[in-house]
């Protein structure tokens, strides 16, 4: 097992967009057209998505793809249909599915782009900001008995 310790614990994503922005109207904004960002993140990739007024498609990321709006809106279409998305809102587009993008506005997404791993079903699937949270795993009780 290898243990890396030069990685950040917490790395301020809006701060390390607003110092390296992407450029809009790449041909391939998710893709080739995705500014990426150096940090040290283990295997994920941090990137910029910047979006011009207008839409595109992309046959598919080679890696699961965490996206939020920075700023702006977009509609991600995959298999399922239409996701749309406003500045807060995030949403993981799985690898290798296929999808449309369009946008009416200037929109800057940031995302985190992890190849590592078998790849799953295809799909975009929208993170409910609403939903309740536990621990996965919830701490087990301390026990009077260590030292």
């Amino acid at each position: 097992m290898t243990t890396t310790t030069d990685c950040p614990t917490f790395v301020d994503l809006r701060v390390l967009v607003q110092s390296a922005p992407a450029v809009a109207g790449q041909d391939d904004p998710f893709g080739a057209g995705a500014h990426r960002l150096p940090a040290r993140a283990g295997p994920c990739t941090l990137l910029v998505v910047s979006l011009a007024d207008g839409s595109g498609t992309s046959a598919g990321l080679d890696a699961d793809t965490w996206v939020i709006v920075e700023s702006g809106a977009v509609t991600l279409t995959g298999p399922a249909g239409d996701i749309d998305l406003r500045e807060g809102q995030s949403a993981v587009i799985a690898r290798g599915t296929p999808f449309a993008w369009r946008s009416y506005m200037p929109t800057l997404l940031i995302g985190m782009a992890y190849p590592v791993g078998d790849a799953g079903e295809p799909g975009i699937i929208a993170i409910d900001n609403s939903a309740s949270l536990a621990p996965s795993r919830p701490a087990e009780p301390a026990r009077s008995d260590r030292r």
